[in-house]
């Protein structure tokens, strides 16, 4: 581990050590359900569930189309489709926090059937990455749950937990204002299993 590495990840806790730590959603009215994950009182992650005014393809679209992510998901500074194997994607992503960017790859599984996304590390700086999306339809909307869990080394608990549930509000409203902004636009964001167009409802 270098020594630039090393400091990135001291600013890091120093900023949350200055805020202290978090015990729940940063904006209350977001309309987003946060639940810890722990287990053997460690903290391992979160799972969140929010409603999405878009349409179940759309969002799918939005969390699949990989490369894009970097123009709406906070701090994603590059994602790359490097290999497919069917319903396996390894996409190749980094990641930027403060002057530090994190560099690493997870194999993606999607479920299309079922509307998951799941991912796992293969490749990467962190003990374990993992986590999920999942679509259901709620009405004309959806009801999109979003689970993560991951370890660092250089990262102390209480500091993933606070940047973890911190940045879920983010996460979810960085969502909601790209649906807003395709259909206001009615792009096309992706593509079915089939081949098939994914495009913005109007």
């Amino acid at each position: 581990m270098n020594i630039k590495t090393i400091l990135a990840f001291v600013s890091i806790i120093m900023i949350f050590s200055a805020t202290g730590s978090y015990s729940g959603p940063s904006e209350p009215d977001s309309g987003i359900a946060i639940s810890t994950i722990k287990e053997n009182n460690k903290y391992l992650g979160a799972r969140a569930t929010g409603i999405i005014d878009a349409s179940p393809s759309m969002v799918w679209g939005m969390i699949t189309d990989y490369p894009a992510s970097p123009q709406f998901m906070p701090h994603v500074k590059k994602s790359e489709i490097v290999r497919k194997d069917g319903n396996r994607i390894w996409v190749k992503n980094i990641m930027s926090f403060l002057v530090f960017n994190v560099k690493f790859t997870c194999e993606m599984i999607e479920e299309r059937n079922t509307l998951r996304v799941s991912w796992n590390q293969s490749e990467g700086p962190f003990k374990f990455n993992r986590g999920s999306w999942e679509i259901r339809p709620y009405g004309d909307k959806v009801m999109l749950t979003y689970f993560v869990e991951f370890e660092h080394p250089l990262l102390p608990n209480w500091a993933r937990e606070s940047l973890i549930t911190k940045s879920i509000p983010t996460l979810f409203k960085a969502i909601r204002d790209r649906a807003e902004f395709l259909k206001k636009n009615n792009r096309v964001i992706g593509n079915n299993r089939d081949g098939s167009e994914v495009q913005a409802a109007n």
